[in-house]
């Protein structure tokens, strides 16, 4: 004789295998009749949500059934610990995002106390993190919960585009208005947070902490790796999918596995950009890394560049990159990737996509053609909107691509022919990597992007944009050789690399420039030191405080007297 079926199933569909629907809210959840009961008798517990649609009297009927204490904890631990753990981690990633941004806020926030967009951004962020933190704590799994996650992540990276567009705007504005005011917050974004806060109350997650202590030390990053890797069980799916007779791809999911930092994870998976046999750069990979906003630094000691150096050593050490070439003293200056290595990071970064299918999820695109022919490119509006990193090769660039792709933060054009930049490069607002080949000329529009950490050009430019010393977040200007001299680079306080400076004579030219470079490192070559007047000028330029292991000093070779060989030797003791 079979079991008897339990009354409460008259209350809920079944649907698929250990899952069920209510009749009452319609809500799908996992479990069985004793799981039933307790969502319709109204008691939250782990992983339980109260039924908000059911009538008093079956909800009466339901709490006289459901028994002692014991059994709503049964019901409670019915739910797949797969989906709790995943569950966990997705909170975590955004919880890391989201103290990352209540940093940001909290400092506009001082500098602009008047502004109440950003005190309520700054109210909700808050209340979102302590809500997060009773997620965490209570472990919450529901099928409920990870959709609300979901909602919240896009929600958090349009938040980071919001701040983006304030920055921009504060730099584009302090120098013509003494009072700055922030631009109203962005109705479409303040009302899907709203959103995002009020879904709570039917989820059974609440604020456990209305004074939440959030540590500033515990910023990672601001960006959550599901949009890079996968989300977690999708990559467990692509894990079954391999054979276990495959060693090569299981020893290499064992080092994956080991990588115990989760941003690290992020910076393997983003490799998957370079084609195979690419020659990695370590410098422009870091460069790469802090664009995706990988390399957060959690303490003030540290550096994203110095994060980023650990980062690859790591790497080199599992063997997911090999050394490449070499210079003409042995110095190792490119890397590379074997290709099962990078079948692997194809692999764990597409996972997702068998899922999902849809372009708009797409953050990395590499578009390259073999220099025959250079077809131009269109996309529709509508395609990847969420698009961060843009590699072209021998592909026509135009005004169009610009128009579709403003939330990208890497853009690299490259190929046999030269490249010309249309002066709406400005929309660009949340770029912080510009790497191009074949260009003479950059238009001045590029000293509007604030956001911009690197700029690397490849091959002869004739000069810099005249504003260059508006881009006061500027790190990294890699050059290989330029002609004519740059204005004020001393008020790039940030710039860490600088491989070429041109002395002049006029002000904003001179030598002294450097001195204001207190970041400067690596190597760079002087030009033009004939322009700099005595020992005393030389000094100013400070290059024994920097950290600094190539230095190149070159005199302009033309008939000079030999007052003018004293004067250089002058110069080449004080620098």
């Amino acid at each position: 004789m079979g079991r008897k079926r339990d009354q409460f199933w008259d209350y809920a569909e079944q649907r698929l295998v250990g899952r069920f629907k209510c009749n009452f809210c319609h809500g799908d959840f996992p479990g069985g009749a004793t799981r039933i009961k307790a969502h319709l008798a109204g008691v939250s517990g782990h992983d339980i949500v109260a039924c908000v649609a059911v009538s008093q009297e079956v909800q009466k009927e339901a709490r006289a059934a459901q028994g002692t204490n014991k059994k709503l904890k049964c019901a409670s631990s019915s739910s797949n610990a797969k989906e709790r753990k995943i569950t966990s981690a997705s909170s975590s990633k955004i919880m890391d995002r989201i103290v990352t941004q209540i940093a940001k806020v909290f400092s506009l926030t001082t500098e602009h106390s008047k502004n109440k967009e950003l005190k309520n951004l700054l109210y909700t962020l808050c209340k979102i993190h302590v809500i997060l933190y009773d997620a965490q704590k209570r472990q919450v799994s529901d099928e409920f919960v990870r959709i609300w996650l979901t909602k919240l992540k896009d929600v958090v990276d349009e938040v980071d585009n919001v701040l983006d567009k304030f920055a921009f705007l504060k730099y584009q504005m302090m120098n013509q208005v003494p009072s700055f005011s922030l631009c109203n917050f962005d109705k479409t974004v303040k009302h899907a947070l709203d959103n995002i806060v009020n879904e709570v109350d039917g989820l059974g997650l609440k604020i456990v902490n209305s004074n939440p202590k959030i540590s500033l030390d515990n910023i990672v990053t601001s960006l959550d790796d599901s949009e890079v890797i996968g989300r977690e069980y999708r990559v467990l799916k692509s894990w079954d999918l391999l054979d276990d007779d495959d060693d090569v791809f299981l020893k290499l999911k064992s080092r994956f596995d080991s990588l115990t930092i989760s941003s690290l994870k992020r910076c393997f998976a983003y490799c998957e950009i370079f084609p195979k046999d690419y020659e990695i750069r370590k410098d422009e990979l870091i460069q790469h890394w802090m664009a995706e906003g990988f390399l957060e630094p959690s303490k003030e000691s540290l550096v994203m560049e110095d994060i980023g150096n650990k980062y690859f050593k790591i790497l080199l050490d599992k063997s997911f990159l090999q050394n490449g070439k070499r210079d003409e003293y042995g110095n190792v200056i490119s890397y590379r990737m074997h290709d099962s290595v990078h079948d692997f990071v194809l692999l764990i970064s597409k996972s997702k996509s068998s899922t999902s299918g849809i372009f708009s999820q797409v953050r990395s695109l590499f578009v390259g053609f073999d220099g025959q022919t250079t077809p131009g490119i269109s996309f529709k509006g509508d395609c990847f909107t969420k698009l961060c990193t843009l590699s072209l090769e021998n592909a026509d660039f135009g005004d169009r691509i610009l128009v579709e792709f403003k939330s990208l933060r890497v853009l690299k054009l490259y190929g046999h022919k030269k490249i010309e930049l249309p002066e709406s490069i400005d929309v660009l607002i949340h770029l912080r990597l510009l790497h191009i080949t074949g260009i003479y000329y950059l238009p001045n529009s590029i000293t509007k992007l604030y956001n911009l950490q690197t700029l690397r050009i490849e091959g002869f430019l004739m000069q810099l944009p005249k504003d260059l010393s508006n881009l006061i977040n500027l790190r990294h200007i890699c050059i290989d050789e330029i002609k004519k001299a740059t204005k004020n680079l001393g008020r790039l306080t940030c710039l860490q690399t600088l491989p070429i400076f041109v002395v002049g004579r006029d002000e904003g030219y001179r030598i002294k420039e450097l001195g204001a470079l207190k970041n400067l490192r690596g190597e760079i070559k002087i030009s033009n030191l004939e322009k700099v007047e005595d020992e005393e000028e030389a000094k100013s330029a400070k290059l024994k405080e920097k950290e600094l292991f190539k230095l190149g000093l070159h005199w302009t070779s033309s008939i000079r007297s030999a007052d003018s060989y004293d004067k250089d030797e002058k110069v080449l003791e004080g620098l």
